[in-house]
C-alpha cells in the first residue's frame, strides 16, 4: 500500500493566513499601505467623482445612505486598525480584489440591463459577499458578513463601484 505523503496545494488565502498568524504579536511598524491596497484606499481615477450617499441616492439605495456611510466608516477604521502589519493589509487587499472583481463579473452586468434592486441586492450578497466570506478559510481577521458590506461601500465611497449605469 502507498500513502500519500503530500501535503495538499495551499490557496493565496491560506498563505496569507499563515503569515498573519505567524507575524501575530510582532509588531512591523510599517509607514503606509502596501501597493495593492493603497490602490483601493485612493479615490478612483475616472470621472465618475461622487459622494457615496449621492452615488447611493441615484441608484435607488436613499435608504442606505446612513448606513452606507456607517459601513463604510466602520470599514475605513478597520483598515487602519491594522496599518501597522504587512499581511493583514495583504488580506484585507484580497479581501478588496475579490470584491471589486466579483463585482464587477457579477453585478455589473445586470446593473447595464437594468435589473431591479432585489435582484441587484441578490447578486451582491449571493455572488459577491457570500463566497468572499466564504473564502476567508480561517479568517484570522475576524471579518463579518457586516464588514465584508463595509468594504463594499469603502469601494463605492472611493468610487471603485458604482451601483447606477455607467
Amino acid at each position: 500500500m502507498v500513502v500519500n505523503t503530500t501535503a495538499p496545494k495551499k490557496t493565496p488565502i491560506s498563505l496569507l493566513n499563515e503569515r498573519y498568524v505567524l507575524e501575530s504579536g510582532e509588531t512591523e511598524g510599517l509607514a503606509g499601505f502596501v501597493a495593492d491596497l493603497q490602490h483601493f484606499w485612493d479615490r478612483a481615477t475616472n470621472e465618475d467623482i461622487r459622494q457615496l450617499s449621492q452615488k447611493l441616492s441615484e441608484s435607488g439605495r436613499a435608504d442606505m445612505i446612513h448606513t452606507g456611510e456607517e459601513l463604510k466608516e466602520r470599514a475605513t477604521k478597520k483598515i487602519l486598525r491594522f496599518q501597522t502589519s504587512r499581511h493583514a493589509q495583504d488580506i484585507l487587499a484580497w479581501v478588496l480584489a475579490e470584491l471589486y472583481g466579483r463585482f464587477l463579473l457579477d453585478v455589473i452586468p445586470s446593473i447595464q440591463t437594468d435589473a431591479d434592486r432585489v435582484t441587484i441586492d441578490a447578486l451582491l450578497g449571493e455572488k459577491v459577499i457570500g463566497p468572499t466570506l466564504n473564502d476567508l478559510e480561517d479568517n484570522v481577521l475576524g471579518l463579518s458578513r457586516i464588514d465584508v458590506m463595509g468594504l463594499m461601500y469603502f469601494l463605492a465611497g472611493n468610487c471603485h463601484i458604482r451601483w447606477d449605469k455607467c
